[in-house]
């Protein structure tokens, strides 16, 4: 099957060694707009059904660089509030 179809599409991996805590998930490069598409799909699907967010409001993030000590990275852009 081409690389547009169904099941060619990536799905969630479980937590393993080197992505513990997080589900996760490889995609191909080339990324093309299908599998943005569904990738988008997948993630609002997870939010809601396994963590119960109705409501994009109730996002928080946490963010930091692990390149300069652990320092918190704010990221306004998000348009989300930063977790305390």
């Amino acid at each position: 099957m081409g690389r547009n179809s169904p099941s060619d599409w990536p799905s969630w991996q479980t937590p393993d060694v080197d992505h513990r805590p997080y589900w996760w998930i490889e995609l191909p490069w080339p990324i093309n707009s299908a599998i943005y598409r569904r990738l988008s799909a997948m993630v609002v699907t997870g939010l809601r059904d396994a963590f119960r967010i109705t409501d994009p409001g109730a996002l928080t993030y946490t963010a930091w660089n692990k390149n300069e000590d652990e320092r918190d990275l704010d990221l306004p852009v998000l348009g989300l509030a930063r977790q305390v």
